[in-house]
C-alpha cells in the first residue's frame, strides 16, 4: 500500500488534519487537451514520428469544405463555426455532471488550433479530485472516441508554427 498513489493521497491528508495545518486542502487542476481527427505515431530503429491531422488545423488544406480556419495561437474562445469541437465538449460536459458527480465551472476552447480544449472543473479535496480527475479523462477520451477523434492531454502536441 505505500506505493499506491491514492493511499499516499489520504495519508497526506490525514498528515494535514493531524499536524493542524488545516483541515482542508483544495486542489483545482486546469486539464487541457487536444481533439484530432486523426493521429499516427510509429518508432524503428533509427526513427520516429507522430502526425496529427485536425479539421481546425492552420496547417490543414484537405478539410476546406468550411472555409473556416482558427489560425495559430489565437483560439481562445473562438465561436462556432470556427470551433469545431463545441458540441463534442458539450457531450462530455453534460456526462461528467449528470452521470459522473463532478462539477463543471466552464468549457472552452483553447489558445491552439487544431481542437484544443479546456473543460474546468470545481476545485475539490485532493482524493476526491484525483478521482474527479481520472473520470474526467476517460470521459473526454471517450466522448472523442464516439466520434472517431482522439483525445489527448500530451503537452505540446503541435510544435511552433515554421516560418
Amino acid at each position: 500500500m505505500e506505493v499506491d498513489r491514492r493511499y499516499i493521497a489520504q495519508k497526506a491528508e490525514q498528515y494535514l488534519k493531524q499536524t493542524g495545518i488545516g483541515d482542508v486542502a483544495y486542489y483545482g487542476p486546469e486539464a487541457e487537451f487536444f481533439i484530432f481527427d486523426s493521429v499516427e505515431f510509429g518508432n524503428t530503429g533509427n526513427s520516429s514520428f507522430w502526425r496529427v491531422e485536425s479539421e481546425e488545423g492552420w496547417w490543414n488544406r484537405e478539410f476546406t469544405s468550411s472555409g473556416y480556419k482558427i489560425p495559430n495561437k489565437r483560439g481562445y474562445f473562438p465561436a462556432p463555426p470556427l470551433d469545431k469541437t463545441h458540441d463534442l465538449r458539450a457531450e462530455m460536459v453534460t456526462i461528467m455532471s449528470k452521470y459522473m458527480g463532478i462539477t463543471v465551472e466552464l468549457h472552452h476552447h483553447e489558445v491552439a488550433t487544431a481542437g484544443q480544449a479546456e473543460i474546468d472543473i470545481r476545485y475539490d479535496s485532493l482524493v476526491k479530485q484525483a478521482d474527479n480527475l481520472f473520470k474526467y479523462k476517460y470521459t473526454v477520451r471517450q466522448v472523442a472516441a464516439k466520434y472517431g477523434k482522439f483525445a489527448t492531454f500530451m503537452p505540446k502536441s503541435l510544435t511552433k508554427r515554421q516560418r
